[in-house]
C-alpha cells in the first residue's frame, strides 16, 4: 500500500450443486467469517510487542 499499511483480502466462495441447500449454514460461516475479520483488525492494529511499543 502506498501508506506503508497493509491489505488482507480473505474471501471464500462456496460452489457445487449441494450450496443451494446451505442457506442457513452459510449465514452463519459468513456471521464467522466477519468476526474473525473484525478480530484480526484489532489485534493487527495492537501496538507491537516486539518492538517494545
Amino acid at each position: 500500500m502506498p501508506d506503508g499499511g497493509t491489505r488482507l483480502t480473505h474471501r471464500e466462495r462456496f460452489t457445487g450443486a449441494l450450496t443451494v441447500f446451505g442457506g442457513a449454514m452459510f449465514d452463519r460461516t459468513r456471521a464467522g467469517f466477519e468476526a474473525f475479520n473484525t478480530a484480526f483488525k484489532a489485534r493487527c492494529e495492537q501496538p507491537s510487542m516486539v518492538d517494545g511499543r
